[in-house]
């Protein structure tokens, strides 16, 4: 230090006799000082002309309140009063002990340098200017800071993410001081869903206090408030913040596939499902039809992706009519959507047939709410080799409805049936005996070709004849015609007979004669 000053001394005394050069030098941090207590801590100065310094002493140290008038009561000892080889634009580190009496008010103040700079030919007279804070509480609380740790520029928060809230305390004090600190997040009625806390020791200087607050999973939509304290016995910290909960999916809707579909046919439903997750779901469609009611159950797990997807659901087309399906997109016991819809089944007709005292009846059921046409064909081949075949076009209306079919001949047969609908045959048939002895009776019909697995339900009955009704037709017809010819016949004769120019005459016998001639 000696060979310092004795250095200082000597240059004062060669340097030219100029007038000095006077500048600010610039200052990063603050000095903080605490009333009945000794601080310690640091800042920066930065050399902002473009000269280098050999050296540069520090000649004056004060304080000054906002008016600039100097403070009594606060002290302030420098590390480093003498920095050697100070470069053009480059910091220096000044370290620092800092004390206040009690007397001093609380608030900002400003520390004063004086400071004279070397170069190798030049003396620069330096000043700076440092913010200087007292406080009769040992803490500094900066500004504290939350986000969501999985989505850091973003208020809305997931379920099950987690929210971090942290802030910047600073012991101004010599020792530590211990401090207890809790973080929790409130619902909108005050209620405390989730909460953390813990005591910690502060040491002298800055600290940083953090908390990890998670969000629970099943945690219901809706705003929050993150709430964090900071308390020690000369005060406490508060701060809160925002966020919006949800739980990231959500279920657009569905769309049938086909609205109209026939009895058997392949029909499926699409589920519109957005996501800002990789999340399993559970998934349920039933299905209800207007006349059996509940019909169909599917319960399935789907994993969805983040982003847009779609499900796709196959849906029965076993029950004929009106289908409504309501689809319920659920995670636990969080439902998250709901969506329902409709398709109408188109049924085809079931037929069945029985022998009953010489007639075939043909049973068909209608199992829509609307007519159908249709083409019925039968052929009968009886054991004689005769062979009777006939097709019709009918209309079946919803029900059932029975047709019947006269069987004209003896002895054994069998029989085949077929309905062509909407594109599709369906048969049946079967094999009978009509006794030679008795007219009319018949033997137990079993059914070989039957490809219907449901009976019918009867809801009402119409019959009609085919065969017999023409019958019936034709035969009057001949009765009347016969009856008309015997008439017209009979009248022709009794015409005849009594119509006088037709009677003849009856002529009288001529006499013999004799071939001898007259006899007188």
């Amino acid at each position: 230090m000696r060979k310092i000053l004795i250095t200082i001394v000597l240059l004062l005394l060669i340097l030219p006799l100029v007038k000095a050069q006077v500048t600010n030098f610039l200052v990063n941090g603050e000095v903080l000082c605490l009333t009945n207590s000794t601080t310690s801590g640091e800042f920066e100065l930065v050399n902002p002309l473009s000269v280098d310094f050999t050296y540069v002493s520090v000649r004056e140290v004060k304080v000054l309140d906002r008016d600039g008038n100097q403070v009594q009561g606060i002290s302030i000892n420098l590390v480093d009063l003498i920095i050697k080889n100070w470069k053009a634009k480059e910091s220096k580190t000044i370290r620092y002990f800092a004390k206040a009496s009690s007397d001093v008010k609380p608030g900002d103040y400003t520390l004063y340098l004086f400071m004279w700079g070397f170069t190798q030919n030049k003396l620069y007279l330096l000043r700076a200017y440092v913010p200087l804070k007292v406080s009769d509480k040992p803490l500094i609380f900066h500004e504290a800071t939350s986000f969501v740790k999985e989505n850091p520029f973003s208020n809305v928060a997931l379920t099950g993410s987690t929210l971090v809230v942290y802030s910047h305390v600073t012991n101004v004090a010599s020792s530590p001081l211990n401090v207890t600190s809790e973080a929790y997040l409130e619902d909108s009625f005050g209620n405390i869903v989730v909460k953390s806390n813990r005591t910690i020791t502060l040491l002298p200087g800055d600290n940083i206090v953090r908390f990890e607050i998670p969000i629970p999973l099943t945690l219901p939509d809706g705003k929050y408030e993150l709430n964090y304290i900071i308390r020690y016995d000369r005060g406490s910290y508060e701060f809160s913040k925002e966020y919006l909960v949800e739980f990231g999916v959500s279920f657009k809707g569905v769309s049938i596939e086909r609205t109209n579909v026939l009895e058997g046919e392949k029909n499926y439903v699409y589920l519109t499902i957005s996501s800002d997750r990789n999340i399993p779901l559970n998934l349920t469609v039933r299905v209800y039809n207007d006349v059996n009611g509940f019909v169909y159950l599917n319960r399935s797990e789907v994993f969805i992706n983040k982003g847009s997807s779609i499900v796709k659901v196959k849906l029965p087309t076993d029950y004929p009519g009106k289908n409504t399906l309501i689809a319920t997109l659920e995670f636990g016991n969080r439902t998250i959507g709901e969506g329902s819809g409709w398709y109408l089944v188109v049924g085809y007709p079931r037929i069945n047939s029985t022998v009953k005292d010489s007639m075939l009846q043909v049973l068909l059921d209608n199992p829509n709410g609307f007519s159908i046409k249709g083409k019925l064909e039968y052929r009968i081949e009886w054991e004689d080799g005769r062979i009777v075949k006939k097709s019709v076009d009918i209309e079946i209306p919803p029900g059932s409805e029975v047709i019947t079919i006269k069987l004209e001949g003896v002895g054994k047969f069998k029989y085949n049936i077929s309905l062509n609908v909407f594109g599709k045959e369906i048969r049946t048939g079967g094999t009978g005996e009509i006794e030679r002895q008795k007219m009319g009776t018949f033997k137990t019909t079993t059914s070989k070709e039957r490809t219907t697995t449901s009976s019918p339900k009867i809801t009402h009955s119409k019959t009609q004849t085919l065969v017999e009704k023409h019958k019936e037709r034709r035969s009057l017809l001949l009765i009347f015609l016969v009856v008309t010819i015997l008439i017209v016949i009979s009248a022709g004769i009794l015409w005849y007979l009594k119509s006088p120019k037709r009677r003849r005459k009856r002529r009288k016998k001529p006499k013999r004669r004799s071939p001898l001639g007259r006899v007188k």
